[in-house]
């Protein structure tokens, strides 16, 4: 078939448009990936020889007090490059997926001012892609009713439910985060549409850049393993010292992951550390797991071995 002159037309000017809206965007620089691929210091690398500042999409590194558990960098670490959206938020409160998204374009918005480079760095997908894809959030009541039942349910029962009603979200979610697993099931329940195909995209804010360390799956869970014994002494003193704060032993173990095994062993609830750290690692490796199906659904991202692939990329992109 040949195509109208009008609508070959249309589609130049539309295509032309596209493009010329790519050109004048801000740039902004995503690093993906699951947990443990190194993507920290990968940032800080590429970040210091970018002139750029690093933007933390972690929805457990926002609470102060949360650092062991949750890797969180270290001034040390950063090697004298700026980060933001660290230490936020209060722990044993709620903090959004609004709040971050409004947080993060505040913070972006600030560091294109001064003229440097955006790194939006993080491995949890909502929070990266609520930015990237300028989500416009579903705004649902909560529902105090449900809650109060669907807090009675374990983190197994409650991630078997959202399989049920809502696949495509389950894909993504940590499947040991009570609270979030709670707040998808309203929004579904309420609504009857997907939580994260709500998510509509808004108008692109950004020209986005999407890098991720590659790493073989075999060697990452062996890097998982690794890192996670090293850490079970910090985590143990870190949580203890959250509860002699009084911080909720429950709104801990909401959190999921290492703040949910950890403290259910500090409670008495898991038996042996042993024990707590073998759950751990078998949640860590099923949460990497939808973490790579999610992440490779996204055909821009660009994985790569090394920063020196990544800098030329890089390099490319923001001339």
């Amino acid at each position: 078939l040949t195509p109208s002159p009008r609508l070959t037309k249309d589609l130049i000017k539309n295509t032309l448009e596209a493009a010329t809206m790519t050109d004048t965007l801000p740039k902004l620089i995503a690093i993906a990936g699951p947990t443990a691929s190194g993507k920290t210091d990968f940032s800080i690398e590429l970040a210091k020889v970018s002139n750029g500042e690093v933007v933390s999409a972690d929805s457990r590194q926002v609470y102060s007090g949360l650092d062991i558990g949750s890797a969180k960098i270290t001034q040390e670490e950063m090697q004298s490059v700026p980060h933001f959206l660290l230490d936020v938020a209060t722990p044993g409160t709620t903090y959004t997926l609004g709040e971050f998204q409004d947080d993060a374009f505040e913070a972006i918005g600030d560091i294109i001012k001064r003229g440097n480079t955006p790194f939006l760095v993080g491995g949890t997908a909502l929070y990266l892609y609520a930015v990237i894809d300028n989500y416009r959030l579903p705004r649902v009541a909560p529902n105090p009713t449900l809650r109060t039942k669907l807090e009675q349910q374990s983190p197994e029962e409650l991630f078997a439910h959202l399989q049920t009603i809502d696949p495509n979200t389950a894909e993504i979610i940590d499947a040991q985060n009570p609270r979030r697993l709670i707040r998808a099931i309203e929004v579904v329940e309420a609504t009857g549409k997907s939580f994260v195909e709500q998510k509509k995209q808004g108008p692109p804010k950004y020209d986005v850049l999407k890098l991720a360390p590659y790493h073989e799956r075999d060697k990452l869970y062996q890097r998982i393993d690794t890192r996670t014994d090293a850490r079970i002494p910090g985590i143990i003193e870190e949580i203890k010292t959250l509860l002699e704060q009084g911080v909720d032993p429950e709104w801990l173990i909401s959190l999921g992951l290492e703040y949910r095994f950890i403290t259910q062993f500090i409670q008495g609830d898991i038996s042996s550390l042993e024990e707590a750290t073998e759950q751990l690692k078998h949640a860590i490796h099923a949460f990497t797991r939808r973490q790579f199906t999610w992440f490779n659904k996204d055909e821009e991202i660009n994985w790569v071995k090394d920063t020196k692939a990544a800098e030329q990329l890089i390099s490319k992109f923001l001339q």
